[in-house]
């Protein structure tokens, strides 16, 4: 997947609200090499929540985050997943913590999955 329109959008918000990568990263709930890799076009297949995070946290819906990759890139959505009650319940919750209590949950959940 060629999201290099994706990436060049991360960087000019980043740019223009004197971002680094880093806090960009904490805010969307990513790593701050993950930014880096999306900005250079490096990553290859972002998940549908990857891109929503993204979109959220520069502002925008999903779709018009979408609207700009290339129509054979765009992610196939699954509207049965992001409506069900829990997820709601999650996203709300998770929406009501600071960029610290994201980042160190994300950091515990990266733990937890290596568990496995």
């Amino acid at each position: 997947m060629d999201i290099s329109q994706v990436g060049q959008k991360i960087r000019e918000y980043r740019l223009k609200h004197g971002m680094t990568q880093e806090k960009f990263a904490a805010r969307s709930f990513l790593s701050s090499s993950y930014i880096s890799k999306l900005e250079l076009g490096k990553v290859k297949n972002p998940t549908k929540e990857t891109l929503e995070y993204i979109a959220d946290t520069i502002g925008i819906t999903f779709s018009e985050l979408v609207s700009i990759m290339p129509l054979h890139d765009q992610p196939i959505v699954n509207a049965d997943i992001v409506q069900t009650p829990k997820y709601i319940e999650y996203k709300q919750a998770w929406d009501k913590l600071s960029d610290e209590e994201k980042a160190t949950a994300l950091r515990v959940i990266r733990i937890l999955l290596k568990m496995e």
